[in-house]
């Protein structure tokens, strides 16, 4: 009976050591387990900002492809930048240069935007040897992942068909 007792006494509780390493291992374990899921928040906020700029760009792309030759350019009040503003949704701009932008988003905030420019050019400015068969459409999506800026460009040429 007496070993019993000794024994018992000998038998403490947690140490000040013990419960201090098993605090440390559990907010170890929450840090990590929180990076993780912050990891996989921002992969599948770019994936899916990645396929929205994607779509923008394929379905500007088949608006121009669908449009006359002669049509294919920039100037004020015509088809092309007609059907483009419906489609996005707003008024696009016309730069100097000819290019059409637009912004698609939440105004006033830069985070949620799509800014999209379309460039055209005949290959016959880039190759002069070359008659005016051939238009190359650019199109340039820039927006924003976190604090990095993500550029998505597709190119497209159309032909034009003589009569």
């Amino acid at each position: 009976m007496i070993k019993l007792k000794e024994k018992l006494k000998q038998n403490k509780a947690f140490t000040g050591l013990d419960l201090s390493i098993s605090i440390i291992v559990i907010i170890i374990s929450i840090t990590v387990i929180a990076f993780m899921i912050y990891n996989l928040y921002i992969i599948g906020a770019g994936v899916k900002r990645n396929v929205i700029a994607t779509d923008y760009a394929i379905n500007a792309l088949e608006i121009v492809g669908s449009t006359d030759y002669e049509d294919v350019t920039f100037v004020e009040n015509n088809s092309l930048k007609e059907k483009l503003d419906a489609f996005f949704g707003k008024e696009g701009n016309i730069t100097q240069e000819g290019n059409y932008e637009v912004t698609i988003g939440t105004p006033g905030t830069s985070g949620n935007n799509f800014d999209i420019t379309i460039n055209i050019e005949k290959y016959s400015d880039v190759n002069t040897e070359k008659e005016d068969y051939i238009k190359i459409i650019k199109v340039n999506i820039k927006y924003n992942l976190g604090k990095e800026t993500n550029e998505e460009t597709l190119e497209i040429s159309t032909l034009k068909t003589i009569n």
